[in-house]
């Protein structure tokens, strides 16, 4: 296999990784909801997902194994928010919400 392409498919790896059939549930429904910028981060057992409509920020974190909520808060979008429209994966290392249930990021 050439470098180049043996490169692509390596970049690839951790968005594929993170496609899952419940978050990508949960992203449909939010574009049909109005959101037009949304963002998944993956963690090691959790989903975050941040969507902006408007001046509005949704941000809920996911179990990602039950798809429980483990936390939800709606607040305006701040100026330095990015406002790009479509969506985007991430991958962390860790978690969003510890153990007592406060915001990790």
């Amino acid at each position: 296999m050439k470098p180049i392409v043996y490169a692509a498919l390596v970049a690839l790896l951790p968005v594929m990784a993170e496609a899952s059939p419940l978050i990508d549930t949960k992203v449909t429904a939010l574009q049909a909801e109005g959101y037009d910028r949304i963002e998944v981060k993956t963690g090691r057992t959790q989903t975050k997902i941040e969507a902006i409509r408007g001046a509005e920020k949704l941000e809920v974190v996911y179990d990602s194994t039950t798809g429980a909520v483990l936390k939800r808060e709606i607040e305006s979008a701040e100026y330095d928010d990015d406002i790009s429209v479509g969506v985007k994966y991430r991958s962390r290392d860790r978690d969003f919400v510890g153990r007592d249930k406060r915001d990790d990021d």
